[in-house]
C-alpha cells in the first residue's frame, strides 16, 4: 500500500483506551482518522463532528470508502479475530495492544495471517519509551554490570488498578508494562515460577469476582533461565505510595535509580551514573507510524504480547491447590 503524507486511521472501540487513543491521534500530524467504530452508540455519538465516518462495525465497504490504511484496535479480545482478518482483508497496517484472553491461539493465527500477507503489526506498548526504564536498559546494555543476576521492583500506590471492564481486565492491564519491562530488561521471556495475590484477590477467590476496593496487591517471582530472576511486588490502596524503580545486580555490580557500584580490577568499589537519556528516537506513535511507512523497524513485534499474554494467564489463573 502506498501511503498518503497523511496516514488514514480507523480506530476500532471506543472504550477507556479507544478513547485516548482517538484523543491523541487526532492531535497528530502524521496521521488522520477518518473512521471511528463502536457497537455502542453513546460513545459513536461523543465523536460527532470530529470523525468524519462513524460506524457500529468494522465492514470491508467502510474501510474501502474511507480509504483506511491502519487500523487501531482497542476492542475486547472476542473482536480482535474478525477485525484483524477484515483489516487484512483490505490490506491495512494493523496496531494492536497485548491481549489477555487467547486461549485458542485465534488471536495469534489472525496476526500471522496479516504478517504474511504483507500488512504492517505493531503492538502497543508506550511504557518502553518511559526515560527511568530506558536509563535502566542502557546500563545494562553498557555491560557495566557484568551478567544480570536479579532484577527487582516495588510499586505501592494509594488507588487501584483502574482500565475498564472486570477486575482481572484491570488487574491484567496494571501488571503487563511492569511484566513487559522486566523481560525486555532480562532480555528473554519470563517463566513464573511463583505468585501470591493478597487481599480482595486472594486465592482461590476467581479474578473476576475479586474485590479491588480493599487493599490488596500481587507478588510475582520469574526465572529467566540459568542465570536471572526477577521479583514484582505491586500493591495498591496502601498508606503511601512508593516506588523502588528497577534495581538491578549483575555479576560485577548493582544498579538502581540513584546510581550504581562496580568494583574495579583492585577490588575497590566506584560508583558511577548513567550517562544521559536523551530524547526518544522514534518511540511511542512515532516509532509505530515510521514502522507503517516502512522506514523503521518494528518496535514491538506481536509475538512479544502473546509472551505477556501467556504470562498474565499464567498469574491470573492458577492452578488450584490440591486438596
Amino acid at each position: 500500500m502506498n501511503f498518503t503524507d497523511r496516514i488514514r486511521v480507523a480506530v476500532v472501540g471506543l472504550g477507556t483506551r479507544g478513547q485516548f487513543h482517538l484523543e491523541t491521534l487526532l492531535l497528530r500530524e502524521d496521521c488522520e482518522v477518518v473512521l471511528a467504530v463502536d457497537p455502542q452508540p453513546a460513545p459513536r455519538d461523543r465523536w460527532r463532528g470530529r470523525v468524519p465516518r462513524l460506524e457500529a462495525s468494522l465492514e470491508p465497504q467502510s474501510l474501502q470508502s474511507a480509504a483506511v490504511q491502519a487500523v487501531w484496535l482497542a476492542t475486547p479480545d472476542a473482536a480482535l479475530p474478525q477485525a484483524i482478518d477484515r483489516a487484512v482483508r483490505h490490506r491495512c497496517a494493523i496496531v494492536v495492544e497485548p491481549w489477555l484472553d487467547d486461549v485458542d491461539g485465534a488471536v495469534e493465527r489472525s496476526l500471522q495471517a496479516g504478517i504474511a500477507a504483507g500488512c504492517p503489526v505493531v503492538v502497543h506498548l508506550p511504557h518502553r519509551a518511559v526515560p527511568e526504564f530506558r536509563e535502566a536498559l542502557q546500563v545494562l546494555e553498557s555491560g557495566r554490570l557484568g551478567t544480570l543476576r536479579s532484577l527487582s521492583r516495588s510499586i505501592w500506590q494509594l488507588s487501584p488498578p483502574r482500565a475498564g471492564g472486570d477486575v482481572r481486565t484491570a488487574l491484567a492491564r496494571h501488571l503487563i508494562p511492569w511484566l513487559d519491562q522486566a523481560q525486555t530488561l532480562a532480555g528473554t521471556d519470563g517463566r513464573l515460577i511463583w505468585s501470591r495475590r493478597e487481599g480482595g484477590l486472594a486465592q482461590p477467590e476467581p479474578a473476576t469476582r475479586a474485590d479491588l476496593t480493599r487493599p490488596g496487591g500481587v507478588e510475582i517471582l520469574l526465572d529467566f533461565g540459568p542465570e536471572t530472576v526477577a521479583w514484582l511486588d505491586l500493591q495498591w490502596q496502601t498508606p503511601s505510595a512508593w516506588d523502588s524503580g528497577w534495581r538491578l545486580r549483575g555479576t560485577q555490580g548493582v544498579w538502581q535509580p540513584t546510581g550504581g557500584t562496580v568494583a574495579s580490577p583492585a577490588g575497590e568499589l566506584l560508583e558511577f551514573r548513567a550517562d544521559e537519556v536523551g530524547p526518544n528516537p522514534g518511540g511511542g506513535y512515532e516509532a509505530i507510524f515510521r514502522h507503517v511507512r516502512g522506514l523503521g523497524p518494528n518496535p514491538v513485534e506481536w509475538s512479544d504480547a502473546a509472551s505477556l499474554s501467556h504470562l498474565v494467564r499464567q498469574i491470573l489463573n492458577p492452578p488450584l491447590p490440591p486438596h
